[in-house]
């Protein structure tokens, strides 16, 4: 059984164009991730059935409903908890235009932003980590450095080291 793409005017099925194109469902909603979750992908799911702008669908028919892969800048949709990601739902070649070139453009800058930032924030944080590790180390050797010094200090210098032990000595009889 082949796909057939949603979108308007696409025209896109998986048997004609076997490997060329991507097939994906629409998002299902996780009932079982906790009440944010749950909303999240109602949200998601509204949001694919406003862009690809078809009223004929229901709950049942969009089991068996499947976007290609022309429909996303990257191929494939965005992971669910990336709502800023511009694919997140279908944005490209929609057979409308509601969603504006512009509009996708402006997502994908502010996505690569927001990724950017990210990375920078990982490695200061990174960066911070290895800071703090170091002063602790050194802090731990300048307290190992000291205790050898007090260790040493207290240790009489005019003892001969192999008589030592004799003179700690005592007699239990």
């Amino acid at each position: 059984m082949g796909y057939l793409c949603a979108v308007k005017d696409c025209g896109h099925n998986s048997i004609k164009h076997q490997g060329e194109y991507r097939f994906f469902r629409f998002p299902g909603i996780k009932t079982k991730q906790g009440e944010a979750i749950r909303q999240l992908c109602i949200e998601r799911r509204r949001v694919w059935l406003a862009r690809i702008f078809r009223s004929d669908l229901n709950e049942k028919s969009i089991e068996n409903t499947r976007v290609c892969s022309d429909h996303f800048v990257k191929g494939e949709p965005a992971h669910l908890k990336s709502t800023t990601d511009p694919d997140w739902a279908p944005s490209l070649n929609l057979g409308h235009n509601n969603v504006k070139e512009k509009h996708v453009e402006t997502a994908t800058e502010r996505y690569d932003r927001v990724q950017d930032r990210d990375v920078k924030k990982r490695k200061l944080e990174a960066e911070d980590e290895a800071a703090r590790i170091a002063a602790e180390a050194a802090r731990i050797e300048a307290e190992r450095v000291e205790a050898e010094q007090n260790n040493a200090s207290d240790v009489p210098m005019d003892i001969d080291p192999k008589t030592m032990d004799q003179q700690c000595q005592t007699d239990i009889t």
